[in-house]
Order: C-alpha cells, then structure tokens, then sequence
C-alpha cells in the first residue's frame, strides 16, 4: 500500500505541465498570452520579452452609458471629463464602445480590462507623439484609413491586370487562383504599409484572410514550407 509520501510523487509526476515547466504564468505573461504574443498596435507577433504590459487608465462606454453616468463613477465633474477627451470627441461622437480617458487612481483597474501590450516600436512612436493609449488607438485608426481609401476600383484593376489577374500567393504553392481577388498590401497597413503599386498584391481572399497582419517575406516562407497546406 502506498503511504501518502509516495501518493503525492505519483501526482507529481503525472501533473500535466504547461508552457514554462509547469511554472504558474504571471498576469502579464497571461495577457500577453491571451493576445497570441501579438502588439495591440502593429498587431505583429513578438517572443515575450520583446513585449511589455501596462496599466492604463482608460474606459469603453457601455450600453447607455452618459457622460454624467462615467464621471460620477470616477469621481470627476463632466467638465473635467470631456477636457480630458477633447481630442477623442473633436472627431468621435459619444456612443456604446468609444474608449475614452479616465483620471488615474479613482478605480481600481485591472490588467484583463485595463492591460496594453505593445511592443518597444510602438511605445516609442505613441509617446514620441504624447498620446494616451486611447488617443493612439484612433490615431493610428484614422491613419489606416486614410491608407485604405487610396484603394479606388481603378487602382485595384490595375494591381489585377499587371498580376495577371492570378492570386500571387496561389502561384507560389502551384495552385490555381480560387475564389474572390483582393488586393493584399505587401507590407501590412496595421505595421505603416502605404497604398502604392510596389506595395500591393493581387490574392485571393482566403490567402489574404490567412496572411493577415503578417509580413510577406514571413508569411511567403510559410507557405513554402508547407504550413498552409490543406489535409486530405
């Protein structure tokens, strides 16, 4: 019969261990594991010392959500409120979902509602431009459509016509274009990519779809080495 000594080293070794040797994850590593060790700016993928986690003071409207509902809540007039995020409401109305500022200390905030995972590019830009997280978050919105509304129907035709009408990432693994074309931007817009002939690639929709935010060169390597590749 086994002693209780015994019975636990038996638990031990037959405990599934998960990533870091059966290590608990701490918060932040949970948060930068729950984003898919992706920056929520650029959206490119990072081994996870190259990502840092913040707290940061900011507040999604809910679902009838005044501005005297939030500033009684935090603990400000709506004055000092709408101060705050004057350079969110100049272009932004106030409705379900808008992320706005809050004032730091009045709530307790908590890293899987109020936790920012960036990557050191990003941090440098937002605070080269001294925007706060939500203020970032629009900015770089606002700049990715700008970027998208440069694709008109007449340049998107010449983009197909030049690439012969034939998805470029289906030609690199030998298949036949499928489905419905779209214009794939080389460089991703979500990492600075601009609308430009040189940038800008016919594919297919589902090749778009699975390239995402991923770079070309990296997601080009994938494809040949066969990550894609459809089971029978």
């Amino acid at each position: 019969m086994l002693n209780i000594d015994d019975l636990v080293e038996n638990l031990r070794r037959v405990r599934p261990r998960g990533k870091g040797s059966g290590r608990r994850m701490s918060a932040k590593e949970r948060e930068k594991h729950r984003r898919n060790y992706k920056c929520d700016y650029c959206k490119q993928k990072f081994n996870s010392n190259q990502l840092s986690v913040s707290l940061t003071n900011f507040h999604r409207v809910r679902r009838g959500e005044t501005v005297g509902d939030v500033a009684y809540d935090f603990h400000v007039t709506e004055e000092e409120l709408l101060k705050m995020n004057e350079k969110i409401l100049t272009d932004k109305d106030w409705d379900t979902g808008l992320m706005i500022n809050v004032p730091e200390g009045k709530l307790n905030l908590f890293l899987n509602r109020n936790g920012v995972v960036s990557c050191r590019s990003c941090r440098v830009e937002r605070n080269k431009l001294n925007l706060t997280h939500p203020e970032y978050v629009y900015h770089l919105l606002d700049e990715r459509q700008k970027v998208r509304e440069d694709v008109t129907r007449e340049f998107r035709q010449r983009v197909f016509k030049r690439d012969g009408f034939k998805c470029h990432y289906c030609e690199i693994v030998g298949e036949k274009t499928q489905g419905r074309l779209t214009l794939d931007h080389k460089k991703p817009v979500v990492n600075g990519g601009q609308t430009t002939m040189e940038n800008s690639i016919t594919s297919c929709y589902r090749h778009n779809k699975m390239k995402g935010a991923m770079p070309y060169g990296r997601f080009t390597d994938q494809l040949k080495k066969g990550y894609y590749t459809k089971k029978s």
